[in-house]
């Protein structure tokens, strides 16, 4: 990392990666160009799982599935507040995952890492309904695990972000 002084510990990136809901997954294409699209990613156990369709057409699956190796970028703050920035520069936190994507394929382990996704992002959901939910489209979700090999993290003032 060029700016040192902008490097955030391991701690706080994980902070950064456990309180965003949302980040941009990038991969490598089946055509060998690169690919990126948002997802709503969760980290549980030490790993990142994530959701997409099953269909075997679309772009992420089939480049997943020829390249799991991945990037993924969290940026967890983001201001321009005059008061912190007189050379009029951004304000940020963001947190960046390597690693390597592969579809899980148990299915037992599948209902309940996607339940667990699902409590992380729908807050108000009760288990049972989105277990419901699960139950009837299962078939058409294909679940994610982004086994890790490296966290980063940078930010600008950074203490506006950790309070």
């Amino acid at each position: 990392m060029r700016r040192k002084d902008r490097e955030l510990s391991q701690e706080e990136a994980l902070v950064i990666i456990k309180n965003t809901k949302m980040a941009v997954l990038s991969m490598i294409s089946r055509e060998g160009l690169p690919y990126a699209t948002p997802i709503s990613p969760a980290y549980i156990d030490g790993k990142i799982y994530f959701h997409s369709s099953s269909s075997e057409d679309g772009v992420k699956k089939s480049s997943l599935i020829n390249n799991g190796n991945v990037i993924l970028t969290y940026v967890g703050y983001n201001e321009n507040d005059l008061e912190y920035l007189p050379q009029l520069s951004v304000n940020y936190v963001s947190a960046m995952v390597k690693g390597k994507a592969s579809l899980v394929s148990d299915g037992d382990k599948k209902k309940t890492l996607t339940v667990k996704l699902s409590e992380t992002q729908f807050l108000m959901a009760e288990k049972k309904s989105i277990e419901e939910v699960y139950d009837a489209a299962h078939k058409f979700i294909d679940l994610w695990e982004i086994e890790i090999s490296e966290i980063t993290g940078k930010g600008r003032n950074k203490h506006l972000y950790f309070k």
